[in-house]
C-alpha cells in the first residue's frame, strides 16, 4: 500500500507476531516497524496517516512518518473498509461509524435496521455516505450521517459499491436478477441495469471505475461501460 512517499507493507516478523513495515517510496530505507501480537489487517491511509487492525475489533491510526500511534479506534464487531474523506474517517462493518480524524472521537454512526445480513459495504463519494443494508441502498449525509433517500436492490448479496457517471453502482451473481446496477446517486432513482448472467453463480462481481467508466469482472467475463457525466 502506498501513502504519498511511503510504502507501507504487513508480515510476519521471527514468531508469530505480524510487523507492519514503512519503507521509503524512492529508497526502498525502513522508516519505521511496528510489531503487532495478533494478526492485523492494514488500511489504506491518508497523507499524515496509516491505519492498522490491531484485534478483529479495534485497529490503530499511526502517524505516517514516525510509526507512532496517535489514536486508536474500536468501534466494535469486526472491522471492515476504511475511506478518508471530509476530514472523517468511515470505517464499514456491521455497524458504520464515522470518526473525527484528527482525534477518532465518533462524530456519528448508522446501525442496520435488520442486524445480520451481508456485510455492510460503503461507499463515500459527493458529501454522501452509501450503504447497504440487507436488501436496501442507504443514503446518509456524510458529515451528521442524516438519512438522505433509501431504496430497494435486487438481492441480499451485491458487490461492494462504486461512484461512476453520476451515479451509485453494483452487481449481483445467482440466479436472483443477476447483473450490474446503478441508482442516481442524489436522488435514489434507479437509473441504470444491464441483466448479465454467468455460468459461475457463486463468483461475485468486482467493480472499478475512473470517472465516467465502470468496469466489471466475474469469473472470466468482464465488461466496460462508459457514462455520460461524471
Amino acid at each position: 500500500m502506498q501513502n504519498g512517499g511511503l510504502i507501507a507493507a504487513s508480515g510476519e516478523g521471527t514468531g508469530n507476531e505480524q510487523h507492519l513495515f514503512a519503507l521509503d517510496a524512492g529508497t526502498g530505507a525502513v522508516r519505521w516497524t511496528r510489531a503487532y501480537a495478533t494478526s492485523g489487517m492494514t488500511f489504506p491511509g491518508t497523507g499524515d496517516l496509516v491505519f492498522a487492525g490491531t484485534t478483529a475489533n479495534a485497529f490503530e491510526a499511526l502517524s505516517a512518518a514516525t510509526g507512532r500511534t496517535v489514536w486508536t479506534g474500536d468501534p466494535g464487531g469486526e472491522n471492515g473498509t476504511i475511506t478518508v474523506a471530509n476530514g472523517t474517517a468511515y470505517v464499514g462493518g456491521a455497524v458504520l461509524h464515522a470518526l473525527d480524524l484528527a482525534t477518532g472521537r465518533e462524530k456519528w454512526q448508522y446501525r442496520p435496521a435488520v442486524p445480520g445480513g451481508q456485510d455492510r459495504t460503503s461507499l463515500v463519494s459527493g458529501g454522501r455516505a452509501y450503504v447497504l443494508d440487507n436488501r436496501r441502498l442507504i443514503a446518509l449525509d456524510a458529515r451528521t450521517g442524516r438519512r438522505l433517500w433509501s431504496a430497494g436492490t435486487p438481492a441480499d448479496d451485491t458487490a461492494p459499491l462504486v461512484a461512476a457517471g453520476g451515479l451509485v453502482c453494483t452487481g449481483v451473481a445467482g440466479t436472483t436478477g443477476p447483473g450490474l446496477y446503478g441508482w442516481n446517486a442524489v436522488t435514489g432513482e434507479p437509473a441504470w441495469n444491464r441483466p448479465m448472467a454467468s455460468p459461475n453463480l457463486t463468483d461475485q462481481w468486482t467493480l472499478t471505475t475512473g470517472g465516467t467508466v465502470l468496469a466489471a469482472v466475474q469469473n472470466t467475463t468482464v465488461a466496460v461501460f462508459r457514462f455520460s457525466r461524471a
